[in-house]
């Protein structure tokens, strides 16, 4: 595991070191280049866990989005569930994409259970 571990760190770092924007309230999901957050993350506190959402807008079309998503959580530990949804250890990310006003709309809602 102390391999595996290793350069996932180094990964970050590098992140980092080019100016990769992270979802506002997470530590690592990254800002796909072009997006505009739209509302500042709120947070829940339920019974289950804590829940954040933001939501952000891009002229990039909803494929792109996905395909962006997919192939980026995967190198950063997540697994694939189903359509935009995600989970990682104690973790669950629901990414809902859709066409609003001319723009992609996208929804973050990360949960935390407990």
């Amino acid at each position: 595991m102390g391999s595996r571990l290793k350069p996932l760190f180094i990964f970050f770092i590098a992140l980092n070191s080019y100016g990769v924007s992270y979802v506002p309230g997470t530590e690592d999901i990254p800002l796909m280049v072009g997006m505009t957050i739209e509302s500042a993350p709120i947070l829940f506190d339920k019974n289950q866990g804590e829940v954040l959402i933001t939501k952000a807008s891009t002229s990039f079309l909803p494929k792109d989005v996905r395909s962006f998503y997919k192939k980026t959580l995967k190198n950063l530990g997540w697994v694939y569930v189903s359509e935009n949804k995600f989970k990682r250890e104690m973790q669950a990310l629901d990414i809902e994409i859709g066409k609003r006003s001319g723009k992609t709309s996208v929804s973050f809602e990360l949960k935390e259970t407990l």
